[in-house]
């Protein structure tokens, strides 16, 4: 009877042990994963403030190149120092948890950011030889490495909430990558007082990717959030920047006008057949050129 007993009891004991180690596993895996969270946070903290320093640097290195002006020199050099001063920091933090980081991919993402910033003294070479074609794509390419990281933070939380908040993040990260690719293209502009076509059609596909990513921050974030980055690009002096672009694209719409109209009674054009028309007389280029004509004046009415 005892032996039936024990037999009887066994089975449920078993079962509730299995549970408990079941609960117990599950706790340590949160645990695990909350401190691993904790770590990668730590040091994409440190990302953030860099991915900042380089947007700055990369703003004014532009305008320093477009206009060579001693007071751009010195605040791109005070820039330098503070991104400087933020790598090591990140190569230190790095250095100090890079034992502790269990998850491969972070490893690997953590690694290629080390990597690609050894190519910032390059960025600076080409703001030494004045190559402003080529700056702003050099830069960029570092941001983008950080923004991996960024991208990948939403994967390393288990957690709900938290992966909410990581993909929001990176978000707005991108939002803030893609102004200030926009800010640093209409100060080379306006530095320069020149932006060709070229310039405007990136300027506008700048704007269209944040519009598309700002719309993606508002479905991902909470709510009380997309009133806390109205009130903050209210203070950065958004408004303000909304006008520099209006007169880029003022300045831009009215480039390609006149160009238009100096095609159309330039020489190549309304003059060119006016030309024949007085050598030769043949209606075809009196046909042309009452053409050009009226193309001029649709622009200049």
């Amino acid at each position: 009877v005892r032996a039936k007993l024990w037999l009887y009891m066994l089975a449920p004991m078993m079962l509730i042990l299995l549970l408990i180690s079941s609960g117990i596993h599950q706790k340590w895996q949160q645990y695990q994963n909350s401190v691993d969270t904790q770590r990668f946070a730590a040091i994409t903290s440190i990302l953030d403030t860099l991915l900042h320093d380089l947007q700055q640097e990369r703003g004014i290195s532009s305008g320093y190149i477009s206009t060579g002006r001693e007071e751009f020199q010195r605040e791109m050099e005070m820039l330098r120092r503070t991104t400087d001063n933020t790598v090591s920091q990140l190569v230190e933090r790095v250095e100090s948890d890079s034992e502790k980081i269990t998850d491969p991919d972070v490893i690997d993402l953590l690694d290629h950011v080390q990597l690609s910033l050894t190519g910032l003294p390059e960025c600076r070479e080409l703001v030494a030889n004045r190559r402003s074609e080529k700056i702003l794509s050099c830069y960029t390419s570092l941001d983008d490495v950080i923004l991996k990281v960024f991208n990948h933070l939403e994967l390393v939380s288990q957690d709900y909430v938290t992966s909410r908040h990581a993909n929001a993040l990176a978000l707005l990260l991108q939002l803030e990558e893609k102004a200030g690719q926009e800010r640093g293209l209409l100060m080379k502009s306006f530095s320069s007082s020149e932006m060709s076509l070229q310039d405007f059609r990136m300027a506008s596909s700048y704007v269209a990717q944040q519009e598309v990513l700002h719309q993606y921050f508002n479905l991902a974030s909470y709510p009380r959030y997309h009133h806390l980055l109205h009130e903050k690009l209210a203070m950065s002096g958004e408004s303000q920047f909304e006008q520099l672009r209006a007169a880029a694209n003022h300045r831009a719409e009215r480039n390609a006008l006149l160009n238009q109209l100096q095609s159309y009674i330039g020489y190549g054009g309304l003059i060119h057949d006016f030309k024949n028309y007085v050598l030769r007389g043949e209606d075809v280029y009196r046909e042309r050129l009452l053409k050009h004509a009226e193309n001029a004046n649709k622009i200049l009415l």
